[in-house]
């Protein structure tokens, strides 16, 4: 029977706590097999027909299918477009904001998270993490002690206590996403204020890229009646992710340039994020010295790498201050980021499922009207027919609008009008 595995078939229930291995894989099947189950239902409601998105557990994944690499930038695309001062961008993605209730979180929302680790008032590594939250709050369901047991080695402090790690209050994330005090708290301190155990920023779920995926199976059209192909458009187009990140258009585009001639596509098992390479040969000791064994990964495997440390082994001549990273002296976690691919893997089966028909945009794109580049400026996501806010303009007309001889037609009209959109 297909049951789905933890992120990068990682086991954390060994040794003393292999008893509560089958139960975890239980409920971390039961709960990847449910966001696919809702994604797919929703698909199906909206189209009135059978999806090209599709589950492992209803249909076979034959032996050594290939897997299709879906790969990204690690350094947020949005701190870049936010600030027009590149000094700025590495500090900037360091600080935490507010979640609320009192909660913190990372601004770094490309599905990867880093954080400087500091002994004696020096940096003497950093920490990057890829793993959800949704992994660590099934895994506290199962077995409290062994996830403080994990905090305590990951953390490098044996003082931490489960109840350091529970939810102070009552709260609510999102649809479905209810936290009731006294559960395990993502947010807590050891995993934002002093560590980095796991991913932080809201968007940064496995349900969120499950979701993503799905929706990145329908195709769209603009205005115009033509297929939506590149990934900013498309994101705007669409109701899935956000279009200024690099992750969700690209994940977006990816799928669904896969899906067109009715080809059906899944996430592979085992669902994760990862970090999949790093390219350290843009990183040098101060006389160039390979700094290549300075990057250990410490869950996950390579090329589905959960966390990992960028610190001097054993034996080093030079510390981490004197490594240089393009040419800069390393100071800052975003440093190491952008030398990070991020990656996820699909699987892609002609499974004789009718090619759905394309449908017209459900949002849009505001931009400044001073903004001459559409493709790198922060986008004010909209309904189709939303009004355009002051002081803005469509990023993409296209979008609503169709161009004519002598002007152009609104898209409700040509709708009602025309039927052609």
């Amino acid at each position: 029977m297909f049951t789905y595995g933890p992120p990068a078939g990682w086991n954390d229930f060994t040794g003393a706590y292999a008893p509560s291995a089958s139960s975890f894989q239980k409920v971390w099947n039961s709960f990847i097999q449910g966001q696919f189950d809702q994604n797919i239902g929703a698909l199906k409601k909206e189209l009135s027909s059978t999806p090209l998105f599709f589950s492992g557990a209803y249909t076979a994944i034959p032996p050594g299918q290939a897997e299709a690499p879906v790969t990204w930038n690690g350094f947020p695309r949005r701190i870049t477009l936010q600030n027009p001062d590149p000094t700025q961008w590495m500090p900037l993605a360091d600080a935490l904001q507010n979640l609320g209730n009192g909660l913190q979180f990372r601004p770094q929302d490309e599905y990867l998270e880093w954080r400087p680790v500091e002994s004696n008032g020096k940096i003497i590594k950093f920490v990057f993490t890829a793993e959800a939250r949704e992994y660590w709050t099934h895994l506290a369901k199962i077995d409290q002690r062994r996830v403080e047991d994990l905090y305590q080695q990951l953390c490098d402090d044996t003082s931490i206590k489960y109840d350091s790690l529970r939810t102070p209050t009552s709260f609510k994330l999102g649809p479905g996403e209810v936290y009731t005090r006294g559960d395990y708290n993502p947010w807590n301190p050891h995993n934002t204020n002093s560590g980095c155990v796991h991913l932080s920023h809201p968007a940064n779920s496995i349900g969120a890229e499950i979701n993503l995926a799905a929706l990145a199976t329908v195709q769209r059209i603009d205005a115009n009646g033509q297929l939506i192909s590149e990934p900013h458009r498309l994101s705007c187009c669409s109701d899935f992710g956000t279009p200024d990140r690099s992750s969700d258009p690209t994940i977006g585009q990816a799928v669904n340039l896969t899906v067109r001639g009715g080809v059906s596509v899944t996430l592979a098992d085992p669902v994760g994020l990862y970090m999949g390479n790093i390219a350290l040969s843009l990183a040098n000791g101060p006389n160039g010295e390979s700094v290549r064994d300075w990057w250990t990964i410490t869950r996950g495997v390579d090329g589905r790498a959960l966390r990992a440390e960028f610190a001097a082994p054993p034996g080093a001549t030079f510390a981490l201050g004197d490594v240089q990273v393009k040419g800069a002296p390393l100071r800052y976690g975003g440093q190491i980021a952008e030398l990070i691919t991020m990656v996820i893997y699909a699987q892609a089966l002609k499974l004789n499922v009718a090619d759905p028909a394309a449908r017209t945009c459900e949002n849009r794109c505001c931009i400044p009207i001073a903004s001459v580049d559409p493709d790198n400026v922060l986008y004010d996501q909209i309904g189709i027919s939303d009004d355009t806010p002051p002081g803005e303009k469509d990023a993409f007309p296209e979008l609503k609008t169709r161009t004519v001889a002598g002007g152009i037609v609104s898209r409700l009209n040509v709708h009602r009008a025309e039927n052609l959109v």
